[in-house]
């Protein structure tokens, strides 16, 4: 019973197993368009809601009328919106002919609809009762479009099987805006992106996050510039699943991410130059002038080790994103004014080995000398290692079979989740789902703060240490309403012990970036 979308962590029960994957192989979800004409944001939300949906759910039925033409200010492709809807059906599981819908998704129109979604400039829209925002042409901006389709194929997905993981509560009228991260009942009055965008900017990793990053971006009208996209790893079999820009084909081709990413800009945005590098970051930088400043880094990796070696790269400017089961984060950071992206995960870093081994012999039964003997051999793990951790967990028996002859660490990190969603049903099974619309949110504001960073907006629109920033840091449960998402201030790692600290490092910042001794607090 394997299935790349969903992994049964704990309980045994054979029959809701089956039927959590019915539902989603037999559910069908509609996506309802106006008739007549689609406006330019609503067929960019259509195409980004299909996108991720057809990850988890093969049968979707989409009303669009055939004689639609797609919006000139979209991607090359298809010269019909239907065709176009379509063709992203295929990036995910494969489709299956669709039956009387679950559930329904209004998408620019008053019909009847469960949910209805909304996007236009920086604003986005979810409720269960129909937009009232305004649209005209393609102002250029796809973000408020974009981040409305996670938002409501989150709650789309909990919906649809709201009878297993029970009911949630869905909002019923909400506008939100990545200026500055506000939000209200009604339609928030906000400015357009300018016509023209230039940026100067390295992303660094093209998976999950920074693939949508780079979506977004390849949706942008105007963009021109140069772009970096930094990444060592290649695609994998799994990563349809969870990756807006992984389809099967290049997938299972194993092309490197790094020059997916460059692809998907380089003939929808011909005035930016993009430059694909198969390099972990030390690799780019250590192949560019010492002295040479870096433009502003784009850090959409994974590990709190990749963050750290970014840091040490001697970034003065980044924006960072990630994610955790349920939550999309977003932050900016200037090297020396705040928290870096280190100072986050400080904590983290100097618990991990003094915890980690203790919190395995907890969670395992087994005594400290055998969980290193594990952790430092990587031996892989027996049926009888298997069902003595089940017992010590009073799991039933073969509830962690999966994990036969995987590592002990593989084990461990099964807990912590990146791109699904951990649930657990009414009668107490514990299941992770690929959740592709956590993981596009967080690149889809990534590439809100860059835009925002290189447009010359007010300081207080954009994310930064900076007085009049609303904060530094922004967090939303993507099963909840963004009204309930945190703007925050981290604080400074207060001990020696991060990068930003550093003597040697703060005097080769400040030599590199020509700042003033007073402009860099030790």
């Amino acid at each position: 019973m394997s299935d790349r979308r969903v992994r049964f962590i704990r309980g045994n029960d054979q029959e809701e197993r089956q039927a959590i994957l019915r539902a989603l192989d037999e559910r069908t979800v509609r996506i309802e368009l106006p008739a007549g004409s689609v406006s330019h944001d609503h067929q960019l939300l259509a195409l980004a809601v299909t996108d991720l949906l057809g990850r988890l759910f093969p049968r979707i039925s989409i009303a669009c009328d055939e004689g639609i033409e797609a919006s000139p200010g979209l991607p090359p492709g298809s010269g019909s919106l239907r065709e176009r809807l379509e063709q992203v059906r295929h990036h995910g599981i494969g489709p299956e002919e669709p039956d009387e819908p679950a559930l329904t998704l209004g998408i620019g129109t008053d019909d009847d609809a469960d949910l209805y979604a909304d996007g236009t400039s920086w604003q986005s829209y979810l409720g269960t009762q129909p937009s009232q925002l305004d649209h005209g042409g393609d102002n250029g901006n796809p973000i408020g479009a974009l981040a409305a389709a996670s938002r409501v194929c989150a709650h789309a997905f909990r919906q649809m099987l709201s009878d297993f993981l029970g009911e949630h509560e869905v909002p019923v009228s909400v506008y939100s805006s990545a200026l500055g991260f506000s939000n209200s009942d009604k339609p928030i009055e906000i400015v357009d992106l300018i016509s023209a965008t230039q940026i100067e900017a390295v992303l660094v990793g093209a998976g999950s996050v920074g693939g949508a990053t780079v979506y977004a971006l390849a949706r942008v009208r105007g963009l021109y510039g140069s772009l970096a996209v930094v990444d060592p790893q290649r695609l994998e079999p799994k990563n349809p699943d969870r990756a807006l820009l992984a389809t099967p084909i290049a997938a299972n081709a194993n092309e490197p991410k790094a020059d997916v990413a460059a692809d998907a800009l380089e003939g929808q945005r011909p005035a930016l130059r993009v430059e694909a590098y198969q390099q972990t970051v030390a690799e780019f930088v250590a192949g560019r002038d010492r002295e040479e400043p870096l433009p502003l880094m784009m850090c959409a990796v994974d590990s709190v080790e990749a963050r750290r070696s970014l840091q040490d790269c001697l970034p003065l400017r980044v924006i960072n994103a990630a994610c955790n089961p349920d939550e999309a984060t977003v932050s900016s950071h200037v090297t020396g004014a705040g928290a870096c992206t280190c100072c986050l995960h400080m904590a983290d870093v100097l618990n991990e080995e003094q915890v980690r081994w203790r919190l395995i012999s907890a969670a395992t039964g087994w005594n400290r000398d055998r969980v290193v003997a594990y952790l430092i051999g990587n031996l892989p793990l027996q049926k009888s290692d298997l069902r003595s951790i089940e017992q010590h967990r009073g799991l039933n028996a073969g509830t962690l079979e999966s994990y036969e002859n995987d590592s002990l660490d593989d084990l461990w990190r099964a807990e912590l989740l990146y791109g699904e969603a951990r649930f657990e049903t009414v009668s107490g099974l514990a299941v992770a789902v690929a959740a592709p619309w956590v993981t596009s949110l967080a690149g889809f504001l990534l590439a809100a703060e860059v835009l925002k960073t290189f447009a010359g907006l007010d300081g207080g629109d954009l994310l930064g240490p900076h007085a009049d920033s609303p904060g530094v840091q922004w967090q939303e449960n993507l099963y909840a309403s963004p009204q309930h998402g945190l703007l925050g201030r981290p604080q400074r790692w207060v001990g020696n012990e991060c990068l930003c600290r550093s003597a040697r490092r703060r005097r080769l910042t400040i030599a590199r970036y020509g700042l003033d001794e007073g402009d860099y607090p030790p």
